[in-house]
């Protein structure tokens, strides 16, 4: 009974769903098949490059403190794949990277698959997108297994487009003509190879867009180019080896000097950059309970106090606080000192990224440099005399980017040029 019903109900089915023209299909029936093949079907004379579908990059956290298995971004407002800097000394940030490649002539002729990664511009204070300026590295891509494709990153890649979805945050990157359907159907088909690698930003790299070129090349040399950017998201931050200062016994009328060292972690203060980017150091002194005195009718504070980054002699000197305000503004030395509850730009007479070249020479340009550490050393001057006795007050210290670039709403997909 089951041969003569099993016709007859397959055909019923196909007739209800709208294929009017269904085939019978009887217990043996026959199909017929056919396939070209001539001297076009591929070969090095008359062969068809590979096509990169897609790419994206994900956020994959701290070297020692990897993310879930699920952290794709970190932020998810802003469009495009974000970065967050290590923000602490030496520390290194993972970025993975992923392609979707497939070849007409058959996946089996990929040959290779890498990524060349530029900087940002070199040199500019706006950090620009990142363009054949300054390279950073090549990676080689290397194709996921199928078992790895199955259990791992399927799962994951739907992580990711429901964050794109939820978020309006596009994050994958897809050659013209192509979408996510085209993308995860021909996946679950296994028409495309998925590509994988991961590698580290030290936290010495600028902040930025970073332009990320896509080749893929199959085995007769032809290629294909898919470009893309991400952020390397600003870091902005100092630490430095000392929570207090002591300036010990000091007289009245003469400079007393607390000299930092080059080195982290021992002997006078150092201070160091931990973040991607340069730093404005801001420094505000209370009176530490000295008050103000009046000096010819004026009301004026009885200490004051000077900073200097680095030496005052030889290679790495730099003007004080109070020196290269009195080469600046002259008069007298009262005037260029540090106040009291004043606050006040760290001084230093370097401009490694060229940032101020037809700046005036003025404090309230000068920044203390990412991927730097100096010594630090602090003046105070008790100008009056008052009380003998121990006093103490506070030293806050503040960060912030002396400059900043601009923001792009959006992050460019499919540039070639």
């Amino acid at each position: 009974m089951k041969k003569t019903i099993l016709p007859i109900f397959v055909a019923v089915l196909m007739i209800a769903t709208g294929f009017a023209t269904a085939e019978m299909v009887t217990p043996d029936h026959d199909f017929p098949v056919s396939v070209n093949f001539n001297e076009s079907s591929g070969g090095p004379d008359n062969n068809l490059p590979p096509v990169i579908k897609a790419k994206f990059e994900v956020s994959q956290g701290l070297m020692g403190y990897e993310h879930d298995p699920f952290y794709i971004d970190d932020d998810l407002t802003v469009d495009g794949t974000q970065v967050d800097p290590p923000m602490f000394y030496d520390g290194t940030t993972w970025v993975g990277y992923y392609a979707f490649v497939f070849d007409p002539n058959g996946n089996q002729e990929i040959n290779v698959v890498h990524a060349d990664v530029w900087h940002p511009v070199r040199y500019s204070p706006d950090n620009p997108l990142g363009d054949c300026d300054w390279f950073k590295y090549d990676l080689w891509l290397y194709a996921l297994d199928d078992e790895a494709i199955d259990n791992i990153f399927l799962p994951y890649l739907y992580a990711v487009h429901d964050a794109e979805m939820g978020g309006s945050n596009p994050i994958i990157c897809y050659a013209d003509g192509y979408d996510w359907d085209d993308l995860i159907m021909q996946l679950l088909n296994g028409q495309i190879k998925v590509y994988y690698t991961h590698k580290e930003i030290h936290y010495c790299q600028p902040a930025g867009y970073y332009k990320v070129d896509l080749f893929a090349y199959d085995v007769h040399g032809a290629s294909d180019l898919l470009t893309n950017w991400f952020e390397y998201v600003i870091g902005v931050g100092i630490e430095t080896d000392f929570s207090s200062l002591d300036f010990g016994d000091a007289k009245l009328s003469v400079w007393k000097w607390i000299f930092g060292d080059w080195d982290f972690g021992t002997g006078g203060p150092t201070i160091r950059s931990i973040g991607n980017w340069d730093n404005k150091v801001l420094l505000e002194f209370d009176d530490l309970g000295m008050d103000m005195g009046d000096e010819g009718g004026e009301d004026r504070w009885n200490v004051v106090f000077d900073v200097r980054l680095a030496e005052t002699y030889g290679p790495q000197k730099n003007r004080s606080f109070v020196e290269k305000s009195t080469d600046l503004n002259g008069g007298e030395e009262y005037y260029n000192t540090i106040w009291p509850f004043e606050k006040e730009v760290l001084p230093s007479d370097w401009d490694p990224r060229g940032l101020y070249p037809t700046s005036p020479d003025i404090i309230e340009d000068d920044y203390f440099a990412k991927c730097n550490t100096s010594k630090i050393s602090f003046g105070i001057h008790i100008r009056k005399p008052i009380t003998y006795d121990v006093y103490s007050g506070t030293l806050t210290i503040e960060v912030e980017p002396p400059h900043i670039y601009d923001f792009y709403p959006g992050l460019p997909c499919g540039e070639t040029d």
